[in-house]
């Protein structure tokens, strides 16, 4: 490497010249636990019996939004562990539109990695994609 850019990145960060690469990388992996993974959960069929997906990772459920990706009145997608909400219902009635959750359930926001969740609709036509913020642990 050229010794003008590594003195450059010395003066730039002047703690990497004594972290040990070991060091180095567990603080960056303590940084990527820290960060929010989003999952994403299509509902393109009937969804009034709930539409299974599993978890990706571990971790808090921290937010949730729905995008409805066709009109349909009184349309909603709810969040669940089986037959318990997560989330509170979602609308989805008008195509494009974006809806948060206005509320998560504290007793049930912990996801386990690889845990069965699904997603209910209100309506058999009821569509959209369901987004749900989770921070590892």
């Amino acid at each position: 490497m050229d010794k003008q850019i590594v003195d450059r990145l010395d003066r730039a960060c002047p703690a990497l010249k004594t972290a040990a690469l070991g060091t180095y990388v567990d603080t960056l992996d303590t940084r990527l636990t820290k960060t929010p993974y989003v999952q994403k959960v299509n509902v393109t069929a009937d969804a009034t019996g709930g539409q299974s997906f599993v978890a990706e990772v571990s971790g808090e459920i921290i937010d949730a939004w729905a995008v409805s990706t066709a009109s349909n009145a009184s349309a909603t997608l709810t969040v669940r562990r089986s037959t318990t909400a997560i989330t509170s219902a979602m609308s989805v009635a008008t195509a494009n539109a974006l809806t948060r959750t206005t509320q998560i359930t504290q007793a049930q926001k912990t996801v386990t990695k690889g845990e069965t969740l699904n997603v209910i609709a209100n309506g058999a036509n009821d569509r959209g994609i369901v987004y749900i913020a989770m921070l590892p642990l």
